[in-house]
């Protein structure tokens, strides 16, 4: 029997956790970057076609990306920016608007602490 105020060194190790295996209750990091680029591309073939989807799914895995990177703030940046240069000025107004979008958004969230 164990005493409840022993040091912590008296009580066994935790077994080390498989390199790469999601801390529990979240998703693997492979997962997510699937799940986003399949939404990505699914929003794009549905608003412009093959194309769309291509540029679609590319704005998903990033965005993901950068969330599973630790910047919720810079993904949604990037996903705003997309969608809304994309509406503004096409497909190269899309990857403008991503690229601006995730910089303000890193830089909003290290700012704000998002």
């Amino acid at each position: 029997l164990a005493r409840a105020d022993a040091a912590p060194r008296d009580r066994p190790e935790a077994p080390p956790e498989p390199a790469g295996a999601p801390a529990s209750g979240r998703l693997s990091t492979g997962l997510v970057l699937a799940g986003g680029g399949a939404l990505g591309a699914l929003q794009g073939f549905l608003s412009a076609g093959l194309i769309g989807a291509a540029a679609g799914g590319l704005l998903g895995v990033g965005a993901a990306w950068l969330y599973t990177k630790g910047h919720p703030a810079a993904a949604f940046g990037a996903t705003a920016g997309g969608i809304i240069g994309t509406a503004l000025g096409g497909p190269i107004g899309g990857l403008i608007g991503a690229v601006v979008g995730a910089g303000v958004g890193f830089l909003l969230g290290k700012l704000f602490g998002l």
